[in-house]
């Protein structure tokens, strides 16, 4: 729904949501709309880097195993 809003002048009103973590609430999650002519991502984010995923990286490993997941081999 929130996607959907415009104001009077045909624009989108949110170009996205911020909201808290089932895993709780010190952890912010977002969420950021792609429109139609965002190629290949939203005009709205800025600074954006392409790397490799760290396997070993410390938050990886932490969200890996607070929901059970495992890398396949």
């Amino acid at each position: 729904m929130l996607y959907s809003q415009i104001d009077p002048d045909g624009n989108p009103v949110a170009d996205g949501v911020r909201f808290g973590s089932r895993h709780g609430d010190d952890l912010r999650m977002w969420a950021v709309f792609e429109r139609p002519g965002d190629d290949p991502s939203s005009r709205r984010l800025s600074g954006v880097t392409v790397g490799l995923v760290d396997l070993e990286h410390p938050e990886l490993a932490q969200a890996m195993f607070l929901h059970g997941l495992t890398w396949r081999t």
